[in-house]
């Protein structure tokens, strides 16, 4: 959601659901309120508290690195905790089953909830999931040569104070979908 896209929206009536506590969904939230003719309001779904990353030690160690706030979005972030957007955004835990009614607008940031898709081969059998990237058969054997590369299903990384988390930074998406890109040579077997 570019800042200079929604420029051209006038958005004074509007009542605008965003749904995303990392940094894309404080990315629309940061563009919303920058815009000339910002939305009556802004409802914020959070499914977990906001987490931000930092410097923790001289090796340049960074808590949170993936799923951590970074840049303009950990900068929003501190100011919208502060109370700078108050009367504007209002906040609210997701309960799926408790949306209040009334949004114009929902903006759903990606990577706020992971998707089941379900995989058949090309004889209509079924019983295939995507784990780190790959896809695996029921009872876990890997099918050679199949990969996926996108938010829908990220890599998961640990970090060295055992931190599990999907690797969705920028950074680190590029560079491990251009790993898995450099496995596509091989054709595929299902």
């Amino acid at each position: 959601m570019s800042p200079f896209a929604v420029e051209k929206y006038d958005l004074t009536n509007e009542i605008v659901d965003v749904f995303g506590s990392r940094n894309s969904g404080l990315l629309v939230l940061r563009n919303l309120m920058a815009m000339r003719r910002p939305p009556k309001l802004v409802r914020h779904y959070l499914n977990k508290e906001l987490i931000y990353s930092e410097y923790v030690d001289e090796d340049f160690f960074i808590r949170h690195n993936y799923s951590g706030l970074k840049g303009i979005a950990k900068d929003f972030g501190h100011l919208y905790e502060q109370g700078e957007y108050k009367g504007r955004i209002i906040t609210y835990q997701y309960d799926p089953k408790n949306i209040p009614q009334g949004a114009t607008k929902v903006v759903e940031a990606i990577g706020f909830e992971p998707r089941n898709i379900e995989f058949t081969d090309l004889n209509g059998n079924k019983g295939y999931e995507l784990k780190n990237c790959q896809m695996y058969r029921q009872g876990g054997t890997l099918v050679q040569n199949i990969y996926f590369v996108g938010f829908v299903n990220p890599q998961i990384v640990t970090d060295k104070e055992g931190e599990t988390m999907p690797a969705v930074g920028v950074t680190a998406f590029n560079e491990h979908s251009l790993a898995i890109i450099q496995q596509w040579e091989e054709p595929s077997k299902l």
